[in-house]
């Protein structure tokens, strides 16, 4: 068995290092990733493994090679002797393999081993794939939409196929593109923290936010109104990104987002849900409270059904997005599209306009 050391200064992972300030327990983060000779835990076996944590102002790197599938509880054995419980085990797709396969391994061998506390990069990234439309979510193609440079080539069944090789012919120049190939694939996880920059602007973390309506005649001469929501954030984002759904559009670039919502302008139905304490009037179309009903004779009014006990409003609305903090209007009764009333109270705190663009990614 292998094991090979390194240090490397933190300004080497090419992003603005107060950036890492943004990770309170980063000091706790331990990044792995494993090399297996295939998929099942029950048949094969982990040929490497890596290692890395942050201490001050250097990462510090460990690599673990197997020079034989003797090597592998020895390897095993390292890596759990060199945890904590206080770690915060960041892998990528770790919670679906390298984890299972770790544990997997260890129950065999009796190794005692655990994993309290773990975040899984492309668990977070994946949540918003209708905002980053890639073709797939490998670890690769998020390096290249990241912008982070790699050199290693090689894919998980040709690392699998050099290392059979590599057992049998102990050629150096295989050895040196098994231990590239595992060291990028640690070394840019580090670097694929950048991607938090993009889920601080989902997640509404704004330094300053502002919004405004913007009337126009649409393509068929009507008025129309869009609601035009543009924010700052503390960090640019490598690559710019812009999608939309029905409702709204998205540009993030650099260190702003804009987010143009069309708005419905006209007159809304407002339901009450307690619908049995309000009477309908047939000739004004409108329910009122059982409270107030006592003005209206008996023969002009009717008991209350949840299909009918609304109100008309007229204004400027858009849409809900699921928002808990205001009330939904509708144009029909079970209408799925619900819209909130824009007006001077709508987004009184900039806490209301951060969740609601919250709930804009959301439902992406």
């Amino acid at each position: 068995m292998k094991i090979i050391n390194d240090i490397i200064d933190i300004k080497n992972i090419d992003t603005n290092i107060k950036y890492f300030n943004e990770f309170k327990q980063l000091y706790k983060y331990l990044f792995f990733d494993i090399e297996t000779t295939g998929l099942s835990p029950e048949r094969d076996y982990i040929f490497m493994l890596c290692y890395a944590i942050i201490k001050e102002k250097n990462i510090f790197l460990t690599q673990i090679m197997c020079e034989c599938a003797e090597d592998e509880p020895e390897l095993l054995k390292t890596f759990s002797e060199n945890i904590c419980d206080d770690n915060i085990f960041i892998t990528y797709n770790g919670n679906s393999f390298d984890i299972p396969f770790i544990m997997k391994r260890c129950e065999k061998y009796g190794i005692n081993i655990s994993f309290n506390e773990k975040i899984d990069i492309y668990r977070e990234i994946t949540r918003y794939k209708s905002v980053f439309l890639l073709e797939n979510y490998k670890q690769k193609t998020i390096e290249k939409f990241l912008k982070i440079p790699r050199k290693d080539t090689l894919s998980g069944k040709e690392m699998t196929r050099l290392y059979k090789k590599y057992i049998s012919e102990k050629d150096n120049r295989d050895e040196s593109l098994l231990l590239q190939h595992n060291y990028e694939d640690v070394f840019n996880l580090i670097k694929l923290l950048d991607i938090k920059k993009y889920l601080m602007v989902f997640e509404g973390e704004f330094e300053d936010i502002t919004y405004n309506t913007e009337q126009y005649s649409d393509e068929n001469g009507n008025k129309a109104i869009d609601f035009i929501i543009k924010a700052t954030f503390k960090y640019s984002v490598p690559t710019s990104v812009s999608f939309n759904n029905k409702s709204s559009f998205v540009k993030i670039h650099n260190n702003e987002v804009t987010i143009s919502t069309r708005a419905y302008n006209g007159e809304l139905l407002y339901f009450f849900e307690d619908y049995k304490n309000y009477y309908y009037l047939p000739f004004e179309d409108y329910a009122i409270h059982k409270s107030v009903a006592s003005y209206v004779d008996r023969n002009y009014r009717i008991q209350a059904k949840a299909s009918n006990c609304y109100q008309h409003v007229n204004g400027t609305f858009i849409p809900a997005y699921n928002s808990n903090e205001h009330k939904k209007f509708v144009k029909k009764y079970n209408d799925d599209k619900e819209y909130i009333l824009l007006n001077d109270k709508t987004f009184n705190t900039s806490e209301l306009i951060c969740n609601y663009v919250k709930n804009i990614f959301e439902n992406m």
